[in-house]
């Protein structure tokens, strides 16, 4: 329920904002950005269409477990990622950014959130929600 805290809580206030208008509502953007390839302290620039770029930068979290772990009976290291990756963190430091009609780039949106990886996520900027699916490398 906590990965979809953000998620309900930006559904929450654009509903609020769309409520309290007396024009019709104009339909949501959803941008899907699919499975984006992460590692730690990496940074994605992925173009949403219309002067918008999604910028990702990516952090691991390291957990002294994922050098020795016992899963059903059997030891696992570092040379079994596959197995451990499922259970590994990344943070997401996402921004989009957009040139103005002077060519001034500006970040009109940006939020932090966790994950583990294939997990999918969400962000709102009241007018264009975003999804992705990090995986780590």
């Amino acid at each position: 329920m906590k990965y979809h805290t953000p998620l309900i809580t930006a559904a929450l206030l654009a509903s609020l904002l769309v409520g309290c208008s007396k024009h019709p509502p104009a339909a949501p953007k959803v941008t899907n950005l699919g499975v984006v390839e992460v590692s730690d302290g990496s940074t994605n620039r992925i173009d949403m269409g219309g002067g918008r770029v999604c910028i990702i930068k990516s952090l691991i979290l390291k957990d002294s477990m994922l050098k020795d772990a016992t899963i059903d009976g059997k030891t696992a290291t570092t040379s079994q990622k596959d197995a451990l990756l499922k259970d590994q963190k990344v943070i997401l430091m996402i921004s989009v950014e957009e040139k103005d009609s002077s060519g001034v780039t500006r970040v009109i949106f940006s939020d932090n959130s966790s994950a583990s990886s294939d997990q999918t996520v969400g962000f709102s900027d009241g007018v264009t929600s975003i999804s992705l699916k990090p995986h780590i490398k």
